[in-house]
C-alpha cells in the first residue's frame, strides 16, 4: 500500500493535464499512487490518460463538479497520507519529500502547507500567502478597524500575524532545502481558524494532512459548489493545530502549457467567480458572523465581502444581483461611498450588458492607473495597448481579491 494518495480532479484540461502529471512523477519521494478523476472530460483528456505509469489509476465519471470529484478520490485512496493537485498547476520535486519529512519528524502534527507561487505569465508571479498577510488581508483589516492582523511588538515576519510560533528549519529539512539551494524558510504553527474569516491562509495543492484528518472532517462539502476546498481546510484548522512551511512547493499557473489561454476557464475565476465569491461570503456568514450577530468588525467585515461580490457580479453582467448585494452592503461598509458609487451606475444604467461594458472600462483605468503609479507599467506601453484593451471591454476585469 502506498504511503501517500494524490488526487487530481481533471475536466477539459487536455492542455495542462501532462504538466500536472510530470511534476508528480518528477517527485523525490516516490511512494504514492495517483489517483486522477476525469470528471466528464469532452476534449482529448482521456485519450491523453491512458499508457501511463503504474502507479496512477484513472476513473472516469459523469461531469459533477470539483466537489464530486475530489470526494471520489478520497473514497478511492487508500494511502496513510493525502495529497492534492489541481490539473492545470504544478508541484515542485521536491514537495512530497519535504512535507513527508516534516510529519514523520513531528508525529503530533496533523497536516503541513506551504507557500506557493502564482505565475500569471510574461515573468508576473506573486508568492502566496506574504501577500495576504503583508498587503490585501491588512488592507481589509485596517479599513474595518480590526486589530486581529497586528504584529507582536518588535517583529516585521508577516507570517506572525495569524501564527504565534516560528522555529528554524530542522534537521528533517535542512538537507532536502540545502540541495535545491533554498534559503531563508522556517516553520510556523498555531490555531488559525479565526484568521480564515480574512480568506485563504492555505493552498489544498500545497497541503498533505493525514487520514485520520479526513476521516474526521469527512468530504468535501456540496455547500459550497466552488469554494469547498476553503471551507473543507478552514474545517481542518478548526480540528487541529496548523503547521506551515515557508518554502514554495507548488506552481499556480493562469495559462496554459506555453503561455496560451487555458481552453476551459479557471475555476472559481471566469465564469464560476460570482459563484466563488457567494461562497466565501457564506462561509463568512455561516462560521463567523451568526455566533455574534452583535460583532461590528464582522459585520463590517460581511459587507465588505458582499461589496466585493456586488463587483465581480457587475464585471460578469449580473446588474440585477449586484444591486442587491450592494444594498446589503449598505449598512455597515467602512467604504460608504463605494458602495454608492457603485449602486448609483447600476441603477441608472437598466441595460445589463451596457453597465457591465461600463464597469469593465472603469475597472481597466483604475487597474492600469494603479500599475503605473507602482512603476508596473510605463504610459507608453498603455498608449500602445490602448485600441487592443478599447476592443475588450465587454471582457471581465481584473479584480482585488476579497
Amino acid at each position: 500500500m502506498p504511503q501517500v494518495s494524490i488526487i487530481i480532479p481533471t475536466y477539459n484540461r487536455a492542455d495542462t493535464i501532462l504538466r500536472a502529471i510530470d511534476s508528480v512523477l518528477a517527485q523525490t519521494f516516490t511512494d504514492w499512487e495517483l489517483i486522477i478523476i476525469n470528471d466528464g472530460s469532452t476534449d482529448n483528456t482521456e485519450a491523453l490518460l491512458t499508457g501511463l505509469d503504474g502507479r496512477v489509476k484513472v476513473i472516469h465519471q459523469p461531469n459533477g463538479g470539483v466537489t464530486v470529484a475530489r470526494n471520489t478520490g478520497l473514497r478511492h485512496a487508500t494511502g496513510d497520507f493525502f495529497a492534492f493537485l489541481d490539473s492545470d498547476d504544478q508541484w515542485r520535486s521536491y514537495h512530497l519529500e519535504l512535507c513527508l519529512s516534516f510529519l514523520n519528524a513531528h508525529p503530533q502534527a496533523k497536516l503541513v502547507s506551504c507557500e506557493l507561487h502564482e505565475d500569471f505569465g510574461n515573468g508576473r508571479v506573486l508568492t502566496h500567502y506574504q501577500v495576504e498577510l503583508s498587503h490585501w488581508y491588512l488592507h481589509t483589516a485596517r479599513l474595518i478597524g480590526s486589530k486581529l492582523l497586528d504584529l507582536p511588538a518588535g517583529e516585521n515576519d508577516c507570517y506572525l500575524r495569524v501564527y504565534n510560533q516560528r522555529h528554524p528549519m530542522g534537521e528533517w529539512g535542512q538537507p532536502i532545502l540545502q540541495r535545491w539551494k533554498i534559503t531563508d524558510s522556517a516553520h510556523y504553527e498555531g490555531d488559525i481558524f479565526q484568521s480564515w474569516r480574512w480568506g485563504f491562509l492555505m493552498w489544498l495543492p500545497t497541503t498533505v494532512l493525514r487520514r485520520e484528518v479526513v476521516e474526521k472532517i469527512g468530504e468535501f462539502s456540496s455547500r459550497y459548489p466552488i469554494c469547498s476546498d476553503f471551507d473543507w481546510m478552514a474545517e481542518a484548522c478548526r480540528h487541529y493545530k496548523m503547521h506551515f512551511l515557508s518554502v514554495p512547493t507548488g506552481i499556480k499557473h493562469d495559462l496554459a502549457v506555453g503561455g496560451k489561454k487555458l481552453a476551459e476557464g479557471h475555476i472559481a475565476k471566469d465564469k464560476t467567480a460570482s459563484v466563488a465569491a457567494l461562497d466565501m461570503l457564506h462561509h463568512l456568514e455561516n462560521n463567523y458572523c451568526h455566533l455574534d450577530p452583535e460583532d461590528a468588525e464582522l459585520a463590517a467585515l460581511r459587507s465588505h465581502k458582499q461589496h466585493y461580490l456586488a463587483q465581480v457580479q457587475l464585471a460578469r453582467g449580473l446588474r440585477g444581483e449586484a444591486l442587491f448585494y450592494l444594498k446589503q452592503a449598505w449598512k455597515n461598509s467602512p467604504e460608504k461611498g463605494r458602495v454608492a458609487r457603485l449602486w448609483l451606475l447600476a441603477a441608472l444604467v437598466p441595460h445589463a450588458r451596457l453597465c457591465q461594458q461600463i464597469y469593465s472600462a472603469l475597472r481597466r483605468v483604475a487597474y492600469s492607473a494603479g500599475m503605473i503609479s507602482r512603476g508596473e507599467l510605463s504610459l507608453f506601453r498603455l498608449l500602445a495597448k490602448l485600441p487592443r484593451k478599447l476592443l475588450r471591454l465587454d471582457k471581465e476585469p481584473n479584480l482585488q481579491r476579497a
